[in-house]
Protein backbone atom coordinates (compact mmCIF):
# COMPACT_ATOMS: atom_id res chain seq x y z
CA UNK A 1 0.00 0.00 0.00
CA UNK A 2 1.06 3.41 -0.90
CA UNK A 3 1.18 6.26 1.35
CA UNK A 4 -1.15 8.10 -1.13
CA UNK A 5 -3.66 4.97 -0.64
CA UNK A 6 -3.18 5.39 3.24
CA UNK A 7 -3.94 9.14 3.31
CA UNK A 8 -7.06 8.33 1.24
CA UNK A 9 -8.22 5.57 3.50
CA UNK A 10 -7.66 8.25 6.27
CA UNK A 11 -10.86 9.53 7.96
CA UNK A 12 -11.01 13.49 7.90
CA UNK A 13 -13.53 15.30 10.66
CA UNK A 14 -14.77 18.22 8.57
CA UNK A 15 -17.45 20.80 9.67
CA UNK A 16 -20.63 20.72 7.61
CA UNK A 17 -21.96 24.54 6.85
CA UNK A 18 -25.38 24.12 6.44
CA UNK A 19 -28.13 21.80 8.59
CA UNK A 20 -30.69 20.15 6.77
CA UNK A 21 -33.40 21.81 9.57
CA UNK A 22 -33.78 25.29 8.42
CA UNK A 23 -35.71 26.13 12.12
CA UNK A 24 -37.37 24.13 15.12
CA UNK A 25 -40.62 25.56 16.45
CA UNK A 26 -41.93 24.27 19.47
CA UNK A 27 -45.49 24.12 20.54
CA UNK A 28 -45.46 26.83 24.20
CA UNK A 29 -47.23 24.63 26.22
CA UNK A 30 -45.63 21.24 25.17
CA UNK A 31 -42.36 23.13 25.99
CA UNK A 32 -43.49 25.15 29.08
CA UNK A 33 -44.86 21.68 30.49
CA UNK A 34 -41.84 19.72 30.26
CA UNK A 35 -39.07 22.64 31.38
CA UNK A 36 -41.56 23.43 34.50
CA UNK A 37 -40.66 19.57 35.51
CA UNK A 38 -37.08 20.07 35.10
CA UNK A 39 -37.14 23.18 36.57
CA UNK A 40 -39.31 22.79 39.61
CA UNK A 41 -39.67 19.10 40.47
CA UNK A 42 -36.12 18.15 39.25
CA UNK A 43 -34.86 21.08 39.85
CA UNK A 44 -32.32 20.19 37.08
CA UNK A 45 -30.12 17.62 39.09
CA UNK A 46 -30.93 14.67 37.19
CA UNK A 47 -30.98 14.46 33.33
CA UNK A 48 -34.24 14.35 31.55
CA UNK A 49 -34.85 13.07 28.12
CA UNK A 50 -37.92 12.60 25.43
CA UNK A 51 -39.09 12.72 21.64
CA UNK A 52 -40.52 15.27 19.41
CA UNK A 53 -43.18 14.12 17.45
CA UNK A 54 -44.87 17.10 15.14
CA UNK A 55 -44.35 17.52 11.40
CA UNK A 56 -41.97 18.80 8.29
CA UNK A 57 -42.98 22.09 6.38
CA UNK A 58 -42.15 21.94 2.92
CA UNK A 59 -39.57 24.49 3.46
CA UNK A 60 -37.84 22.79 6.00
CA UNK A 61 -39.07 24.07 9.02
CA UNK A 62 -39.49 21.32 12.15
CA UNK A 63 -42.88 21.85 14.22
CA UNK A 64 -42.95 20.12 17.48
CA UNK A 65 -46.26 19.62 19.01
CA UNK A 66 -46.23 17.30 22.06
CA UNK A 67 -43.44 15.02 24.00
CA UNK A 68 -43.77 11.71 24.40
CA UNK A 69 -41.60 10.89 27.51
CA UNK A 70 -40.15 7.20 27.59
CA UNK A 71 -39.59 5.22 30.68
CA UNK A 72 -36.23 6.51 31.86
CA UNK A 73 -33.47 6.54 34.60
CA UNK A 74 -31.42 9.75 35.15
CA UNK A 75 -28.93 10.68 37.08
CA UNK A 76 -26.71 13.68 37.52
CA UNK A 77 -24.71 13.10 34.59
CA UNK A 78 -26.18 9.51 32.95
CA UNK A 79 -29.82 8.92 30.96
CA UNK A 80 -31.51 5.57 30.23
CA UNK A 81 -34.01 4.94 27.82
CA UNK A 82 -36.22 1.74 28.59
CA UNK A 83 -38.30 0.33 25.91
CA UNK A 84 -42.16 -0.30 26.58
CA UNK A 85 -43.06 -2.10 23.33
CA UNK A 86 -46.86 -1.94 24.08
CA UNK A 87 -46.90 1.49 25.14
CA UNK A 88 -44.33 2.40 21.86
CA UNK A 89 -47.07 0.81 19.97
CA UNK A 90 -49.95 3.17 20.83
CA UNK A 91 -47.59 6.28 20.62
CA UNK A 92 -46.90 5.49 17.28
CA UNK A 93 -50.78 4.84 16.40
CA UNK A 94 -51.42 7.85 18.13
CA UNK A 95 -49.32 10.10 15.69
CA UNK A 96 -50.17 8.34 12.75
CA UNK A 97 -53.67 9.56 13.57
CA UNK A 98 -52.30 13.23 13.89
CA UNK A 99 -50.56 12.99 11.16
CA UNK A 100 -47.14 13.48 13.04
CA UNK A 101 -43.90 11.55 13.23
CA UNK A 102 -40.93 11.53 15.38
CA UNK A 103 -39.16 14.83 14.87
CA UNK A 104 -35.83 15.01 16.78
CA UNK A 105 -35.01 14.00 20.75
CA UNK A 106 -34.56 16.50 23.83
CA UNK A 107 -32.31 15.92 26.79
CA UNK A 108 -31.19 18.62 29.92
CA UNK A 109 -28.25 19.59 30.73
CA UNK A 110 -27.87 19.11 34.94
CA UNK A 111 -26.44 21.90 36.90
CA UNK A 112 -23.50 19.56 37.68
CA UNK A 113 -23.07 19.24 33.89
CA UNK A 114 -23.70 22.30 33.68
CA UNK A 115 -20.28 23.50 35.87
CA UNK A 116 -18.37 20.78 33.56
CA UNK A 117 -19.63 22.71 30.32
CA UNK A 118 -18.39 25.97 31.50
CA UNK A 119 -15.16 23.95 32.62
CA UNK A 120 -14.44 22.37 29.57
CA UNK A 121 -16.40 24.96 27.05
CA UNK A 122 -18.22 22.37 25.25
CA UNK A 123 -22.09 22.61 23.78
CA UNK A 124 -23.13 19.07 24.31
CA UNK A 125 -21.02 16.20 25.74
CA UNK A 126 -19.79 13.48 24.27
CA UNK A 127 -22.12 11.03 25.29
CA UNK A 128 -25.60 13.40 24.82
CA UNK A 129 -24.03 13.21 21.07
CA UNK A 130 -23.61 9.75 20.70
CA UNK A 131 -26.95 9.46 22.38
CA UNK A 132 -28.34 11.51 19.90
CA UNK A 133 -26.65 9.63 17.17
CA UNK A 134 -28.33 6.33 17.80
CA UNK A 135 -31.81 8.03 18.03
CA UNK A 136 -31.14 9.93 14.92
CA UNK A 137 -29.71 6.55 13.17
CA UNK A 138 -33.08 4.72 14.21
CA UNK A 139 -35.06 7.06 12.11
CA UNK A 140 -34.01 4.75 9.34
CA UNK A 141 -35.19 1.74 10.71
CA UNK A 142 -38.76 0.08 9.83
CA UNK A 143 -39.49 -3.32 9.97
CA UNK A 144 -42.15 -2.86 7.82
CA UNK A 145 -40.18 -1.29 5.00
CA UNK A 146 -40.44 2.65 5.59
CA UNK A 147 -39.34 5.23 7.79
CA UNK A 148 -39.38 4.57 11.68
CA UNK A 149 -41.40 7.33 13.17
CA UNK A 150 -43.78 7.62 10.17
CA UNK A 151 -46.46 6.39 12.27
CA UNK A 152 -48.46 3.03 12.21
CA UNK A 153 -48.12 -0.42 14.01
CA UNK A 154 -44.16 -1.88 13.53
CA UNK A 155 -42.78 1.48 12.40
CA UNK A 156 -42.24 3.49 15.95
CA UNK A 157 -42.22 0.49 18.46
CA UNK A 158 -39.90 -1.84 16.43
CA UNK A 159 -37.30 0.57 15.42
CA UNK A 160 -36.96 4.10 17.49
CA UNK A 161 -36.48 3.34 20.62
CA UNK A 162 -34.82 0.29 21.65
CA UNK A 163 -32.58 -0.16 24.83
CA UNK A 164 -31.07 2.21 27.23
CA UNK A 165 -28.33 5.17 26.51
CA UNK A 166 -26.02 5.19 29.29
CA UNK A 167 -23.46 8.35 29.68
CA UNK A 168 -20.56 5.86 28.39
CA UNK A 169 -22.25 5.03 25.07
CA UNK A 170 -25.75 4.14 24.39
CA UNK A 171 -25.00 2.42 21.71
CA UNK A 172 -26.61 0.33 19.30
CA UNK A 173 -24.99 -2.61 19.19
CA UNK A 174 -23.61 -5.24 16.57
CA UNK A 175 -27.76 -5.82 15.79
CA UNK A 176 -28.66 -2.09 16.16
CA UNK A 177 -26.15 -1.27 13.36
CA UNK A 178 -27.05 -4.22 11.34
CA UNK A 179 -30.82 -2.53 11.41
CA UNK A 180 -29.69 0.36 10.44
CA UNK A 181 -27.77 -0.57 7.38
CA UNK A 182 -30.57 -2.17 6.26
CA UNK A 183 -33.08 0.77 6.99
CA UNK A 184 -31.58 3.26 4.59
CA UNK A 185 -30.84 7.11 5.22
CA UNK A 186 -31.73 8.57 8.27
CA UNK A 187 -34.57 10.95 8.50
CA UNK A 188 -32.39 14.37 7.49
CA UNK A 189 -34.61 16.87 9.38
CA UNK A 190 -34.20 15.00 13.25
CA UNK A 191 -33.24 17.66 15.29
CA UNK A 192 -31.68 17.81 18.72
CA UNK A 193 -32.84 20.19 21.26
CA UNK A 194 -30.87 20.83 24.73
CA UNK A 195 -32.75 22.25 27.63
CA UNK A 196 -30.25 23.73 30.50
CA UNK A 197 -30.76 26.28 33.47
CA UNK A 198 -28.61 30.02 32.90
CA UNK A 199 -27.48 30.38 36.17
CA UNK A 200 -27.68 33.44 37.67
CA UNK A 201 -24.18 35.28 38.87
CA UNK A 202 -24.50 34.21 41.94
CA UNK A 203 -24.78 30.60 41.33
CA UNK A 204 -28.02 29.96 42.77
CA UNK A 205 -29.50 28.21 40.26
CA UNK A 206 -32.27 31.36 39.57
CA UNK A 207 -31.44 31.97 35.90
CA UNK A 208 -33.48 31.51 33.17
CA UNK A 209 -34.66 27.82 31.52
CA UNK A 210 -33.05 27.93 27.95
CA UNK A 211 -33.34 25.85 24.96
CA UNK A 212 -31.07 25.28 22.23
CA UNK A 213 -31.48 23.52 18.94
CA UNK A 214 -28.97 21.39 17.12
CA UNK A 215 -28.43 18.90 14.48
CA UNK A 216 -25.96 16.45 14.10
CA UNK A 217 -23.56 16.29 10.81
CA UNK A 218 -23.72 13.68 8.43
CA UNK A 219 -20.49 12.74 8.78
CA UNK A 220 -21.62 11.99 12.63
CA UNK A 221 -24.36 10.22 11.44
CA UNK A 222 -22.16 7.84 8.89
CA UNK A 223 -19.30 7.35 12.24
CA UNK A 224 -21.64 6.20 14.61
CA UNK A 225 -23.13 4.03 11.53
CA UNK A 226 -19.90 2.74 10.57
CA UNK A 227 -19.20 1.99 14.02
CA UNK A 228 -16.29 4.53 14.84
CA UNK A 229 -17.18 5.55 18.05
CA UNK A 230 -15.90 4.48 21.35
CA UNK A 231 -18.36 2.90 23.74
CA UNK A 232 -21.03 3.18 21.35
CA UNK A 233 -21.93 -0.80 22.61
CA UNK A 234 -20.50 -2.61 20.15
CA UNK A 235 -17.18 -3.41 21.93
CA UNK A 236 -16.85 -6.78 23.06
CA UNK A 237 -18.49 -8.13 25.87
CA UNK A 238 -21.08 -4.96 25.51
CA UNK A 239 -24.56 -4.72 23.46
CA UNK A 240 -26.80 -7.41 22.96
CA UNK A 241 -26.28 -10.68 24.88
CA UNK A 242 -25.91 -13.38 22.62
CA UNK A 243 -28.03 -11.76 20.31
CA UNK A 244 -31.41 -12.12 22.18
CA UNK A 245 -31.50 -8.65 23.73
CA UNK A 246 -32.44 -5.55 21.50
CA UNK A 247 -28.92 -3.49 21.62
CA UNK A 248 -27.79 -2.00 24.78
CA UNK A 249 -31.14 -2.64 25.96
CA UNK A 250 -31.89 -2.20 29.45
CA UNK A 251 -34.14 -5.17 29.86
CA UNK A 252 -37.06 -2.99 29.19
CA UNK A 253 -39.84 -1.67 31.36
CA UNK A 254 -42.75 -3.74 32.26
CA UNK A 255 -46.06 -1.81 31.57
CA UNK A 256 -47.53 0.26 34.62
CA UNK A 257 -44.94 -1.68 37.34
CA UNK A 258 -42.39 0.73 36.55
CA UNK A 259 -39.99 -2.31 36.43
CA UNK A 260 -36.45 -1.28 35.17
CA UNK A 261 -34.66 -4.05 33.84
CA UNK A 262 -31.17 -5.23 35.19
CA UNK A 263 -28.78 -4.07 33.54
CA UNK A 264 -29.70 -0.52 34.92
CA UNK A 265 -26.80 -1.26 37.12
CA UNK A 266 -24.37 -0.44 34.41
CA UNK A 267 -25.13 3.47 34.89
CA UNK A 268 -22.53 4.00 38.57
CA UNK A 269 -19.67 2.60 36.09
CA UNK A 270 -21.11 4.65 33.25
CA UNK A 271 -20.89 7.47 35.55
CA UNK A 272 -17.92 6.92 37.20
CA UNK A 273 -16.26 7.01 33.32
CA UNK A 274 -17.95 9.83 32.38
CA UNK A 275 -16.59 11.78 35.28
CA UNK A 276 -13.21 10.46 34.26
CA UNK A 277 -13.17 11.22 30.11
CA UNK A 278 -13.01 14.90 28.98
CA UNK A 279 -16.68 15.30 28.04
CA UNK A 280 -16.01 17.90 25.38
CA UNK A 281 -14.15 15.30 23.07
CA UNK A 282 -15.74 12.61 21.79
CA UNK A 283 -13.04 8.86 21.55
CA UNK A 284 -13.20 7.13 18.35
CA UNK A 285 -11.62 3.51 18.07
CA UNK A 286 -9.35 4.43 14.93
CA UNK A 287 -7.77 7.49 14.05
CA UNK A 288 -8.91 10.08 12.48
CA UNK A 289 -7.80 13.52 11.16
CA UNK A 290 -8.78 16.72 12.45
CA UNK A 291 -6.59 19.64 11.35
CA UNK A 292 -4.50 18.11 9.83
CA UNK A 293 -3.54 16.05 12.81
CA UNK A 294 -4.12 12.31 13.62
CA UNK A 295 -6.28 11.77 16.73
CA UNK A 296 -8.62 9.41 18.58
CA UNK A 297 -10.64 13.00 19.80
CA UNK A 298 -12.47 14.84 17.85
CA UNK A 299 -13.98 17.97 19.63
CA UNK A 300 -17.73 17.85 19.90
CA UNK A 301 -18.87 20.85 17.55
CA UNK A 302 -17.31 19.29 14.61
CA UNK A 303 -20.00 17.70 14.60
CA UNK A 304 -23.02 19.91 15.78
CA UNK A 305 -24.75 22.77 13.55
CA UNK A 306 -26.82 25.07 15.31
CA UNK A 307 -30.22 25.46 14.07
CA UNK A 308 -33.02 28.51 14.63
CA UNK A 309 -35.67 28.14 17.30
CA UNK A 310 -39.01 29.95 17.66
CA UNK A 311 -42.24 29.07 19.49
CA UNK A 312 -46.04 28.71 18.17
CA UNK A 313 -49.58 27.71 19.32
CA UNK A 314 -50.21 24.01 18.03
CA UNK A 315 -53.06 21.85 17.91
CA UNK A 316 -53.09 20.43 21.06
CA UNK A 317 -53.45 21.09 24.78
CA UNK A 318 -50.95 20.02 27.08
CA UNK A 319 -53.20 20.02 30.42
CA UNK A 320 -53.29 16.02 31.40
CA UNK A 321 -50.92 14.56 33.42
CA UNK A 322 -47.64 13.87 31.43
CA UNK A 323 -46.57 9.81 31.63
CA UNK A 324 -43.68 8.04 32.79
CA UNK A 325 -43.07 10.98 35.73
CA UNK A 326 -42.76 10.72 39.28
CA UNK A 327 -46.58 10.84 40.09
CA UNK A 328 -48.33 8.81 36.92
CA UNK A 329 -51.97 10.03 35.69
CA UNK A 330 -54.98 8.16 37.19
CA UNK A 331 -58.52 7.94 36.31
CA UNK A 332 -59.36 11.02 38.66
CA UNK A 333 -57.24 13.39 36.67
CA UNK A 334 -59.63 11.42 33.63
CA UNK A 335 -62.40 12.51 35.68
CA UNK A 336 -61.40 15.86 36.23
CA UNK A 337 -60.01 16.63 32.61
CA UNK A 338 -63.61 16.06 31.04
CA UNK A 339 -65.37 17.53 33.75
CA UNK A 340 -62.78 20.82 32.76
CA UNK A 341 -63.73 19.91 29.62
CA UNK A 342 -67.75 19.90 29.70
CA UNK A 343 -68.62 22.67 27.44
CA UNK A 344 -66.06 21.47 24.41
CA UNK A 345 -66.81 19.22 21.49
CA UNK A 346 -65.66 15.57 22.36
CA UNK A 347 -62.27 16.22 19.48
CA UNK A 348 -61.38 19.24 21.16
CA UNK A 349 -61.84 17.40 24.97
CA UNK A 350 -59.79 14.80 23.41
CA UNK A 351 -56.44 16.57 21.60
CA UNK A 352 -54.32 16.11 23.83
CA UNK A 353 -51.30 13.44 23.37
CA UNK A 354 -50.95 12.35 27.10
CA UNK A 355 -54.64 12.10 27.68
CA UNK A 356 -55.25 9.95 24.33
CA UNK A 357 -51.57 7.55 25.49
CA UNK A 358 -53.32 6.96 29.08
CA UNK A 359 -56.92 6.39 27.32
CA UNK A 360 -54.42 3.49 25.20
CA UNK A 361 -54.35 1.64 28.52
CA UNK A 362 -57.79 0.90 28.45
CA UNK A 363 -58.23 0.91 24.27
CA UNK A 364 -56.89 -0.40 21.70
CA UNK A 365 -54.04 0.24 20.33
CA UNK A 366 -54.43 -0.25 16.78
CA UNK A 367 -58.16 0.26 16.34
CA UNK A 368 -59.06 2.67 19.03
CA UNK A 369 -56.44 5.16 19.28
CA UNK A 370 -56.05 5.65 15.27
CA UNK A 371 -59.35 6.09 15.37
CA UNK A 372 -59.56 8.74 18.06
CA UNK A 373 -56.58 10.23 17.37
CA UNK A 374 -57.59 10.88 13.58
CA UNK A 375 -61.35 12.98 15.29
CA UNK A 376 -59.03 15.00 16.82
CA UNK A 377 -57.01 16.21 13.87
CA UNK A 378 -60.03 16.37 11.90
CA UNK A 379 -62.68 17.52 14.42
CA UNK A 380 -64.91 14.91 13.55
CA UNK A 381 -67.46 13.20 16.22
CA UNK A 382 -66.25 10.89 18.85
CA UNK A 383 -68.23 7.28 18.42
CA UNK A 384 -71.23 7.29 21.14
CA UNK A 385 -69.35 3.87 21.93
CA UNK A 386 -66.04 5.84 22.81
CA UNK A 387 -67.87 8.32 24.37
CA UNK A 388 -69.50 6.25 26.99
CA UNK A 389 -66.53 3.99 27.28
CA UNK A 390 -64.11 6.82 28.33
CA UNK A 391 -66.86 8.85 30.60
CA UNK A 392 -67.25 5.55 32.52
CA UNK A 393 -63.53 4.67 33.02
CA UNK A 394 -63.53 8.51 34.65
Amino acid sequence: MTVNDMVARQMRIERQEASHCQQVSFDRDAANVFQHYVHDTLAFSIKRGGFLYGEVREDGHVLVDFIYEPPQHGTEHTLQIFTNEAEERAVAAIAAGLGMRCVGFIVTQTLAEDEKAQEHSFTLSASDVLLAARFHCATAIDSSGGKAGEGGEGGEGNGERRGEGERDGGGGGKEGEKEGEKGGEPFKDFAVVLVKLLVDEEGEGGGDVHFEAFQLSDQCLKLYREGWFAGDGRDEGEGAEGGKQDPGAGGGRDKGKGKVGEKEGKGKNAEEKEEEDDPKVSRMRKQVVVAGRDTYEVDNDFFLMPVKIVDHQGPLSTSFPVENRIILPTQNDLKQHLERSRSKAWADRLADFHLLLYLSNFLDASTDMPMLAQAVRTKEPISEGHQLIIEHLA
